[in-house]
Parts: C-alpha cells; sequence; structure tokens
C-alpha cells in the first residue's frame, strides 16, 4: 500500500485492518452507501483522510468513488470528472449536501 496524505502505507494498512475486524465484528456499520454519489450497489470502502482517527474520520463511499479520490494527486482530470458525476446525482435525488466534506479535495 502506498502513503497518502502524511500517513505511510503501514499506517493506512493497519487502519484499515482495524475497520474490517471492527465491521466483522459488529461494532461498526458496514459502509451501505457512498457518501459521494449515492450508490447502495457494489463493493462500498471506508475513505480515511485522517488515519489517525480511524473510525472518527471514516466516510462509506463506492469503489469507483474511492479510486477516483485517490489518484486526484496524480490524475486529477479524473477526479474532476468524478465530482462532476457525484453533483449531478446528488441533484437528481434531490439530497441536500449536509456534509460536503470532499467539496475541497483537489
Amino acid at each position: 500500500m502506498l502513503s497518502y496524505n502524511g500517513f505511510s502505507g503501514s499506517e493506512r494498512a493497519k487502519v484499515g485492518r482495524i475497520q474490517l475486524t471492527t465491521i466483522r465484528s459488529g461494532e461498526f456499520p458496514a459502509p451501505k452507501q457512498c457518501e459521494l454519489c449515492l450508490q447502495n450497489k457494489g463493493q462500498m470502502q471506508l475513505h480515511n483522510e485522517d488515519y489517525s482517527r480511524p473510525f472518527e474520520d471514516a466516510h462509506p463511499i463506492c469503489r469507483c468513488c474511492h479510486g477516483a479520490l485517490h489518484s486526484r494527486f496524480k490524475n486529477p482530470n479524473r477526479w474532476q470528472k468524478r465530482l462532476v458525476i457525484i453533483r449531478q446525482l446528488r441533484r437528481e435525488s434531490n439530497t441536500k449536501l449536509i456534509n460536503n466534506w470532499w467539496e475541497h479535495l483537489c
């Protein structure tokens, strides 16, 4: 696993293992809907910007949004294209932006 946002690959992997164990034990809810595009099908994952807060900063997102989000430094166009899709899907669903933590990421 590569480093991300100031956290080493081993730190990120450790947090991922902790999250997975906690989800499997039922202590933390499994992600069911993407916070970004709102879909509820396919593989859902947890995304952290701050790995020192493994549950407080855990955002459930789909695999597609997660890949685009993590690639935003090396491939910003991929993230910008995904943002267009996210905004459109949210408009179509009439979902208000209560927590738009992802809007400022570039």
